[in-house]
């Protein structure tokens, strides 16, 4: 883990361990109280630690493992109509949810008990870090991508997702937060160029809001 999000993570209540299996939340006296420069630092940060970015969008994905409701029809369903990578399988969210109306009650019933217990268990990480992202004025959706069966521990873990709510949204996000990681911050800096126009009108939009924004794409 980077050295500054780490010291940011440990100050904001984060207790060493295994975030999949504990889903921890933050601080909540500290998120409330973060400042802009922090949220910036912190953003600057996850992105190249747990996040993906590509031209018109900004995501980031952390697991949770279910503890409790998973029983053998749920695993089977995974397992059955999931897809096998490695010593795991994959069930994405969206074919989960088309199952609840299967003509085979059992799979239909299984379908429904497990999509039940992703959503009754959100990511906190995911939810924290959407505030921390939303403070900076950037707004984000959050969902459950997939589902995972894992062989040799017998775990099930959801694979949850906050993404940039559309293309102006990740570009507001691309100039306030840069991600600190050549390769990702190489892509950002290369698609606000091509967008010249879009990328100004952006960030002037942003400075209106006496928000410390940089031309920073320009600059470098």
């Amino acid at each position: 883990m980077p050295k500054i999000i780490g010291i940011i993570l440990q100050k904001m209540g984060l207790k060493p361990g295994n975030k999949t299996k504990h889903n921890p939340q933050l601080n909540r006296e500290f998120l409330e109280a973060m400042t802009w420069e922090v949220a910036c630092a912190f953003t600057a940060d996850t992105i190249p630690e747990d996040g993906s970015v590509r031209a018109g969008r900004i995501s980031c994905n952390h697991s949770i493992m279910l503890q409790f409701g998973i029983g053998k029809d749920e695993i089977d369903l995974i397992k059955d109509h999931g897809k096998k990578e490695g010593p795991r399988w994959r069930l994405p969210v969206g074919k989960l949810k088309k199952l609840r109306d299967s003509k085979d009650a059992k799979t239909a019933q299984a379908a429904k008990r497990l999509y039940q217990l992703v959503t009754d268990n959100p990511s906190n990480f995911i939810q924290d870090e959407k505030q921390i992202v939303e403070s900076l004025r950037v707004r984000l959706s959050v969902s459950p991508v997939s589902v995972h069966y894992h062989r040799k521990s017998g775990n099930v873990t959801v694979s949850w997702r906050w993404t940039t709510a559309g293309e102006k949204e990740a570009m507001k996000l691309a100039i306030i937060a840069p991600p600190n990681d050549v390769r990702k911050r190489a892509i950002l800096k290369k698609w606000l160029r091509d967008n010249t126009e879009d990328a100004e009108r952006v960030f002037k939009e942003l400075e209106s809001q006496w928000l410390n924004v940089q031309r920073w794409w320009v600059d470098e």
